[in-house]
């Protein structure tokens, strides 16, 4: 009876003779009660291969020990499609009927019983003088929805999205993956009662599907979301303390399997679903092996040519591109990334972006510096309202198109003398560093990746840095001589 109170899986293991319960189940698990508990943030994230238990220890058990536990609470629980959200609905519905009774004293209502909305209710009657509020514990239950349909007005104690994605062709529509972020944001991230639990789990598709979008929104400053990611062979740094190499669930899927497994879908598709690193088909301009890394904050001394480079965005919108703000330096033929803001940001939050990165420049010590900001979107606004502010603003007329950039750049990349910092390229203080491999992911894809501010902004930092060079980025447009101003320097 205890272990069946105690958790999720507990209440999977002491009913349910073949229910297995490998270690990335367990730590699944774990972290449910802790996030429940409050001592993990209530949004998680669940990264991991098809056919390894996910969704049967979320999906099935965890609803049913939820309602068992707080019979006063409701799940929501939404997949793809309404149908196939619906069976997770019954099946723990049935496990609530088979033993809500003996284990939490609960059952399913008579009147209240469907796949797609049942609710609990207590199955004995309070003695006058128990502490057990009566009316508190009924109206609980759980409902169930397809992605972009619709859910109750009433709200949710403990949302799950299941697999939000059916297939790759909804996975590579960017139809659908606008249409599933919108509903998140507009119907089922509205339905969270305070304090609420939200939990997202799928195999990844895409690096722009929900759970890509709701990580890029919290590395620019949104909401914190603890991300578990399972890969079917561990790499670095692995959650369960696997080696390199090792699988996931070995008995069932031993390395031997899975590596005729990736052998049989292709590195693109194995890279996504089965490692949760998803990324668009390489763009076979820029190489992961030309670039060279150096300790965050740790660049060479007498670095010089110290630049800054902005890619502006139009505006603030979910959906709409960064702002990408770097700092560069050089020392002899080598460049040297030394900082980085990145954000979906609006004109005012641009603005102090780059305040913020500028101070941040003079407090390194390292001296004056220019600032190239692209002539377009919100850039030219910015220049003309920060510069009686921050010296050395220079607008740039990009010339040529974004690939055409790219390539020109493309030799100072691959001879090894671009160094970026390793792990995290430092921000100032108050904006989230960016991993490294999520600029390097940028590169790789480009020109296919959804965002490309990051090479933008590179593009126009090195062009301008390269050695020897007398080309502009693109056309800088300089203030017109003043004839007081040469008439005054004459005199004096």
């Amino acid at each position: 009876m205890l272990l069946a109170r105690s958790s999720p899986a507990g209440l999977a293991l002491a009913t349910d003779p073949r229910f297995q319960y490998p270690a990335h189940v367990e730590l699944i698990d774990e972290t449910l009660v802790e996030a429940i508990a409050g001592t993990l943030p209530p949004r998680i994230i669940f990264e991991a291969p098809p056919r390894h238990g996910k969704s049967e220890m979320v999906s099935k058990y965890t609803p049913a020990w939820y309602v068992g536990t707080f019979p006063d609470r409701r799940v929501m629980l939404a997949s793809y499609e309404a149908e196939f959200a619906a069976t997770w609905g019954r099946k723990s519905r049935n496990i609530l009927e088979a033993v809500g009774q003996p284990v939490f004293g609960v059952n399913v209502a008579e009147d209240a019983r469907a796949r797609n909305l049942w609710e609990a209710r207590l199955s004995w009657t309070p003695e006058e003088g128990d502490l057990f509020d009566w009316v508190a514990a009924e109206g609980g239950g759980m409902i169930t929805a397809g992605v972009g349909g619709p859910l109750t007005g009433k709200g949710a104690d403990l949302l799950i999205v299941d697999d939000p994605v059916k297939n790759r062709e909804e996975a590579d529509s960017p139809t659908y993956r606008k249409r599933a972020w919108e509903w998140w944001q507009s119907t089922a991230y509205t339905r969270l009662e305070p304090g609420g639990i939200a939990v997202v789990m799928q195999t990844r598709w895409h690096e722009d599907d929900l759970p890509g979008r709701l990580i890029a929104e919290m590395e620019s400053g949104g909401e914190e979301w603890h991300v578990v990611r399972l890969p079917a062979l561990a790499e670095a740094d692995d959650p369960l303390a696997r080696e390199p190499g090792a699988s996931l669930w070995p008995e069932r899927y031993d390395e031997e399997a899975l590596t005729a497994i990736k052998l049989a879908v292709g590195t693109y598709v194995w890279e996504a679903l089965y490692q949760q690193r998803p990324a668009p088909v390489a763009g076979g301009i820029f190489k992961d092996a030309w670039w060279q890394f150096y300790p965050a904050l740790r660049w060479p001394k007498l670095i010089r040519d110290v630049t800054q480079s902005w890619d502006m965005a139009f505006k603030k919108k979910s959906d709409t591109d960064y702002v990408v703000g770097q700092v560069w330096g050089c020392k002899g033929a080598n460049r040297y990334l030394m900082a980085q803001v990145r954000g979906r940001m609006s004109f005012t939050e641009t603005k102090k972006a780059m305040r913020a990165l500028t101070a941040w420049v003079h407090q390194q010590g390292v001296g004056s510096h220019r600032k190239l900001v692209e002539d377009k979107a919100n850039g030219s606004a910015i220049i003309d309202d920060l510069r009686g502010e921050i010296e050395g603003l220079i607008p740039v007329e990009p010339e040529g198109g974004k690939e055409a950039r790219a390539h020109a750049v493309e030799p100072q990349i691959e001879s090894g003398n671009v160094f970026i910092p390793e792990g995290l390229i430092p921000a100032p203080q108050g904006y989230k560093p960016t991993r490294t491999d999520t600029f390097i992911g940028e590169h790789r894809a480009f020109p296919n990746a959804t965002n490309d501010d990051q090479v933008d902004a590179l593009t126009q930092a090195l062009k301008r840095l390269s050695v020897g060079s007398t080309q502009k980025v693109g056309k800088s447009k300089r203030p017109k001589p003043d004839p007081a101003a040469a008439l005054m320097k004459e005199e004096w």
